[in-house]
Order: C-alpha cells, then sequence, then structure tokens
C-alpha cells in the first residue's frame, strides 16, 4: 500500500491541521458541507476526492456576562477519578449560605434568569430548576459537558431582566444526538403532590399508579411509598444494555422483599426487579432478579448493604446481552454473588415502588428514581452519588461576584428632651463603629460645614444613645448621626 496523506475541507477551504482520517466537527453552526481529500503516489500527487457531506449543525446558545449581574464559579473539585464523564448531570444547590448570594439579585423571582455556561463563560449548558424555595435552598441540574478532574469547572449567572425565560432547547438528561452518547429514559425527581408525576426527560410522565406522599428528600422533595402507593412508568424497551438507580430511604419496620424497580412479578415472572430484602428476611442485602418465565437467578450484595432508616443510592449496571450486572450502594461496588438471565423480556411496563400484582411493595421513602441506556461506567456511578450525598462534595463554590450595590440599612433616631438636653437614641449602625453627632443652625448647608457635636462609638449590636446639651440662645438647631 503507497503512503497516503489526508486533507479536510469545509465548503471547499482547506480546514488547517485537519490531516488524519477521522475529523472531529465539533459546535457546528449553520449548514456546512464537508469532504475529505486523499493523496497517494498513483495520483501524481494530485487529491482524489473521497467523498462530500452536507451537515447541518445546531446553533449554539451564549450570553454576555456583563448582560447579568451576579455570577459564581462551581468548581468539581471533588471529582478525582480517571475516566472522563461526558455531558455528566451535577446538582448545584443554591442558597443564602454561599457567600454573597442573595434571591433579591434575581430579575425573576422563580429563578428564569438563571444561566449555567462551560468554563469559557460564554456557551450556555442545559440546565434544569429541579425545585426553587426562596425561603432556603433551591435545587438545579446542570449538564457539564466533560467532567474530568478537580480543576475543572463551570459558571452560573443571573440578574439580566432582559433573559427572565429559561432557553428552551437541549434536555440535561439527553445528549445531543451528534455525541453518540446514552440518554436518560425515565427521571423521576418525585417531588408532586399528585399525578400526574413528570418524567424530565419528557417521555415517561405517568398519571398510573397509587400516589405517594411527599416527604422530604435527598434532593429537595421525596415521596413516601409506605403502604401501597406505586408509579406506573408505562411500557419501557429497555433493550439489552441499561442501568436502574434510585436513592432509598428504608423504613426501620420494613421486613420481606422491598421493591424499588420491577417489571416482572413474582417468582420466575419474565423481566427484571431491583429490590431490597430476599423474601420474607430482613437481610438488608440489594438484590437484582431476572427471570424469562421459568427461572430467576439473582445477582446479591452481602447482608446489611442497606441500612434503614438511611438515604442510599443504589444502582444496577446490567448487561443482558452478556448475562452480566454489577451492582453499587452508595458509589461502591456491593455485589458478592450470583448471576443474572441473558433472555428475561427488555419490552414491558415497569413499576416504582412495587412488584407487578400489587405485591412487594416499598416501605419507605424515594426520591430521584432512574432509569438510563446504557452500562454506567463505576466512575459515573461514584459521581452520580457523589454530587447528591449529604456527607460528600463533588463541587465546591467561589463567592458570588456581583455589580448590585446594596444600600445601607437605615439608623433609626428616637429623640426625647430631658434637663438641659437632648437625648438621641436608636439602632441600625454597625457594630462597635465609630459614629458623630453633627450640627447646625442652617439646614442647607453641606454635611462637611455641619459642626462635629460628639464622637461615640456604637455597641456590638448597632445600637447608639446619646445627650446632646440644649444651648438656650440658640433659635434652632439640626442634628444628624454620621457614621
Amino acid at each position: 500500500t503507497p503512503p497516503l496523506s489526508y486533507q479536510w475541507y469545509q465548503n471547499g477551504t482547506l480546514i488547517p491541521n485537519a490531516t488524519n482520517t477521522t475529523y472531529t466537527f465539533g459546535a457546528l453552526l449553520g449548514t456546512n458541507t464537508y469532504y475529505l481529500a486523499v493523496t497517494n503516489v498513483y495520483s501524481a500527487g494530485s487529491p482524489t476526492l473521497s467523498g462530500t457531506a452536507t451537515v447541518v449543525g445546531m446553533p449554539t446558545t451564549t450570553l454576555t456576562p456583563a448582560d447579568y449581574t451576579d455570577h459564581i464559579k462551581i468548581t468539581f473539585a471533588g471529582y478525582n477519578r480517571g475516566e472522563t464523564l461526558s455531558d455528566f448531570p451535577v446538582l448545584v444547590r443554591l442558597s443564602t449560605s454561599l457567600p454573597g448570594f442573595s434571591y433579591s439579585h434575581f430579575a425573576d423571582p422563580s429563578g428564569g434568569d438563571l444561566r449555567f455556561t462551560d468554563a469559557g463563560g460564554t456557551r450556555v449548558i442545559p440546565s434544569e430548576i429541579d425545585e426553587w424555595n426562596t425561603s432556603g435552598e433551591s435545587v438545579v441540574w446542570v449538564q457539564v459537558p466533560k467532567l474530568a478532574g478537580t480543576n475543572d469547572y463551570i459558571w452560573a449567572y443571573w440578574g439580566n431582566p432582559a433573559a427572565t425565560t429559561p432557553p428552551s432547547g437541549t434536555n440535561v438528561w439527553v445528549p445531543q444526538p451528534w455525541e453518540g452518547l446514552p440518554a436518560y429514559d425515565v427521571v423521576y425527581h418525585l417531588k408532586e403532590s399528585g399525578f400526574p408525576f413528570a418524567d424530565a426527560t419528557t417521555q415517561f410522565t405517568t398519571s398510573n399508579g397509587i400516589t405517594p406522599t411527599p416527604v422530604a428528600g435527598i434532593v429537595g422533595t421525596g415521596e413516601s411509598f409506605t403502604g401501597s402507593p406505586y408509579l406506573d412508568a408505562g411500557t419501557v424497551n429497555v433493550g439489552n444494555y441499561f442501568t436502574l438507580s434510585a436513592w432509598v430511604n428504608v423504613a426501620s419496620n420494613a421486613t420481606s422483599i422491598q421493591a424499588i424497580w420491577a417489571s416482572k412479578g413474582g417468582s420466575s415472572s419474565n423481566g427484571f426487579a431491583l429490590y431490597d430484602n430476599f423474601y420474607q428476611t430482613t437481610d438488608q442485602e440489594l438484590v437484582l432478579e431476572t427471570a424469562n418465565g421459568s427461572a430467576a437467578p439473582t445477582l446479591v450484595t452481602g447482608n446489611g448493604a442497606i441500612s434503614t432508616n438511611q438515604w442510599h443510592f443504589v444502582s444496577a449496571v446490567i448487561n443482558r446481552a452478556g448475562g452480566a450486572a454489577q451492582l453499587y450502594v452508595d458509589g461502591v461496588i456491593a455485589a458478592t454473588t450470583g448471576s443474572i438471565r441473558p433472555d428475561f423480556t427488555t419490552n414491558a411496563e415497569v413499576y416504582l415502588g412495587e412488584f407487578h400484582g400489587n405485591i412487594f411493595q416499598m416501605n419507605g421513602l424515594i426520591d430521584e428514581a432512574r432509569i438510563q441506556s446504557g452500562t454506567n461506567s463505576a466512575s459515573w456511578v461514584w459521581a452520580s452519588w457523589m454530587t447528591v450525598a449529604q456527607n460528600a462534595s463533588l463541587e465546591s463554590y467561589s463567592p458570588v461576584t456581583t455589580t448590585v450595590v446594596t444600600p445601607p440599612s437605615p439608623v433609626t433616631i428616637q429623640v426625647r428632651s430631658s434637663a438641659g438636653s437632648i437625648n438621641l437614641s436608636g439602632a441600625g449602625g454597625s457594630a462597635n463603629a465609630t459614629y458623630y453627632v453633627v450640627g447646625s443652625t442652617n439646614l442647607t448647608l453641606p454635611m462637611a460645614q455641619w459642626t462635629v457635636l460628639s464622637t461615640n462609638q456604637f455597641d456590638n449590636s448597632g445600637n447608639f444613645n446619646v445627650n446632646v446639651p440644649v444651648i438656650a440662645t440658640q433659635q434652632a438647631l439640626f442634628l444628624r448621626i454620621k457614621e
């Protein structure tokens, strides 16, 4: 085979440094025509056109940082794995516990002006407000383009009155089609008080089942499935490769099988089921059961993997074609024994919180329940636990930078007369700061020309109390407190 050289062209123009058999287009704008020219010794140095393709690009949404009053840098200091995760959904928590953060700086009271960008600071990335709570913590899901190390970061912006409607288009849970990345099939945030229960992917919003009760969850609001509640996601074709996950908090009095996700009924009925506890036990094992109608092998963790009255992130990574799976608890692989079938049905109704036939209902709480296409890696599962866990931290936040000028708090003053003086008292000063009582017989004089009558200090709560002598020969005296 003679030596070959490769050159890529865009709309007839040579693309510099694109000299390999494969060229990654990256972010595309508008409609472009690409072709590859191959040169070899037999063509006497003349390029040979190998093929032409027209590529229609998706417009990139950008913002101008100067249009926003506030911004914050979010760094993923906790991600120390060797694998790069693409289009990974992270949980961003916003509240007044962040230095400089104030809900009053948002142009839209419901957070509609909140935007996120990649590290460059201008390209908008997908985000979804899960719950907005101006009296506490707001939780937002953001699709991070690349998560590779402890120095990776994104930006959040808000405070633009000209951009109070969230941008439409991309979905946090569905990567762009040209990226070839697995999407989520079902994402239940589980915050509703009644049907319908929204699927954040917009595919399997459900109004079927028995309504669970909203309670405090691991991410904002979760749901209590104690008793008979369950959600019927409908018929979900999970395919040969998929991942089940959920945050669960099993009640201390839960006995026997506690269903999480299930597409099957009891015994050897066809389908899959992910649950806690073996039948008629309280062994606290996480179990993945698969069956084809005649046999039901199980993959099982050790005893005590899911302690009660505590939130745990459980995940089953399933390779049906290979007859293999992994079970994870709190981001760590936990399966010890067992196997799965390679021939259970993959296109069936999927329940959350019970098996088919109204059996083995969950006695406890569930939050953030998901089904994803593809088999998640150990790093993806670990980071999915890490971004939510209360005893860990994937993200760190810089202080908020703002252009909003906060007006000083007004000082309240009470005036009363006493023998030979006027008493001034009040609150609202800066703790332990120096203040001055200034006076003038002419109210129109500039402040710099007023006379300092006394120098004092606020107490450690910003309160003050001072007496100003009355001079009998003065017909009028105007007074001010100056910090």
